[in-house]
């Protein structure tokens, strides 16, 4: 399986502890932010909490639903109807498509349909993996923020990707065939 990682530490410390100290948060190391997107696959995602969702999923700051589409071609109003309808209103709904091209006509008309239901409800459709770090983001802001994500058809892998998941497994001096 392929995995795409978010994050791979928590807070940095150091000696330094004069004015202008420095410190890294990582967002999803942090359990008061609410349920964050650690990795990805083919077969789902990795929450920060542990957890791992098969397939397609709904998640919202502090819940996670199955979300029942087959992939990009069964997005829907129909499938997309809860969003419209929750209160207090979504400050935005991230749709995250799991296939590298989509038919954006095809999403306009669905985000016309929504928006007539719910003015001023903002969706904004995005790859997967694009989606899943801007739910990350916007969640640790504390607004209030829903993801619809398909788990992606293709991942790309960078060579750094690579050499870093090589040096965590201590392979990195070993020949590939």
């Amino acid at each position: 399986k392929k995995w795409m990682c978010f994050s791979t530490s928590s807070s940095l410390k150091s000696a330094y502890d004069s004015d202008g100290k420095t410190t890294v948060t990582m967002l999803n190391q942090e359990p008061n932010l609410g349920i964050m997107i650690n990795t990805f696959s083919q077969a789902g995602f990795r929450l920060n909490n542990g957890m791992f969702v098969i397939g397609p999923m709904i998640i919202f700051p502090k819940t996670v639903l199955s979300w029942n589409v087959e992939g990009d071609n069964d997005i829907s109003e129909k499938s997309l109807v809860l969003f419209p309808m929750l209160e207090p209103r979504l400050d935005i709904l991230l749709i995250g498509y799991g296939r590298t091209t989509v038919d954006r006509s095809k999403f306009d008309q669905i985000v016309m349909k929504l928006r007539r239901r719910r003015k001023h409800l903002n969706i904004e459709i995005l790859p997967t993996e694009k989606a899943a770090t801007t739910y990350n983001f916007i969640a640790a802001e504390g607004r209030f923020v829903a993801a619809a994500l398909i788990p992606p058809v293709e991942i790309s892998f960078y060579e750094e990707d690579l050499a870093l998941s090589k040096l965590k497994r201590k392979e990195l001096y070993t020949l590939d065939d």
